[in-house]
């Protein structure tokens, strides 16, 4: 069966919390420039909602899943206090919430719902969403173990946007060989990601048609799952 790829652009808005984050030397001034941008966009961010398309890259194999495309909702109450819905709707409908840091993944074509918390490490066999961690409370530990530096700036679906890419300072299990963001300069955002694991697959990642600080209702965070559902913990 293949692997849930989770959207991890929230990972990239861990970034924000900390004034001090670890960057390359000779990109400190642009780096620190963008993520200060980011970190005000985030904090007069209530809510997000856009069009997502992710596709994953088994580089040892040399072959690719089908691209994924759906809808992404976040809505923030407190600092702490984020609800997120993944709606993935083609070529198999899959919808993940979290809430109240537990995450519930259903997969309907399977009749199969995972269920478990974000935990500091990562959630077993499920790398993706062990990396939400960062940004579900572990803001900390981003910038302890990666170094951030800029690529410069690109133009993406006809917007600016500056290139960060993230790099361990160590090789440790759950961290990612290579994280590639791209900022966008209208949103102060990052819309576009690219994440490497350790075994050299990829995980790409766009994000369009964002709007941000729409209502939301706290529905949407809650999946009513079926009766008969087959329930496993994550």
């Amino acid at each position: 069966m293949r692997k849930w790829i989770l959207v991890t652009w929230l990972l990239s808005l861990a970034l924000v919390s900390l004034p001090r984050p670890h960057l390359a030397a000779g990109h400190q001034v642009i780096a620190a420039s963008v993520l200060e941008r980011v970190s005000k966009a985030f904090q007069h961010m209530r809510s997000l909602r856009a069009s997502l398309s992710q596709q994953k890259i088994y580089g040892q194999l040399g072959i690719s899943d089908p691209i994924e495309r759906g809808v992404l909702y976040i809505k923030r109450k407190k600092n702490r206090d984020i609800q997120v819905r993944i709606e993935i709707i083609e070529p198999a409908r899959r919808v993940i919430t979290v809430r109240d840091n537990k995450f519930v993944l259903f997969q309907p074509t399977i009749n199969q719902a995972i269920e478990g918390r974000l935990h500091r490490g990562l959630v077993t066999g499920n790398p993706s969403v062990g990396f939400l961690t960062y940004f579900f409370g572990g803001f900390s530990r981003l910038t302890d173990d990666y170094e951030v530096m800029t690529l410069g700036d690109e133009i993406l679906q006809g917007q600016r946007t500056t290139h960060l890419r993230l790099t361990p300072m160590r090789v440790e299990k759950g961290l990612y060989r290579q994280i590639d963001l791209w900022v966008d300069h209208r949103l102060w955002m990052p819309t576009q990601q690219k994440l490497v694991e350790m075994n050299q697959d990829v995980t790409l990642l766009r994000l369009s048609d964002v709007q941000v600080n729409i209502n939301l209702s706290d529905s949407i965070f809650t999946q009513r799952l079926p009766r008969h559902v087959k329930r496993l913990r994550g």
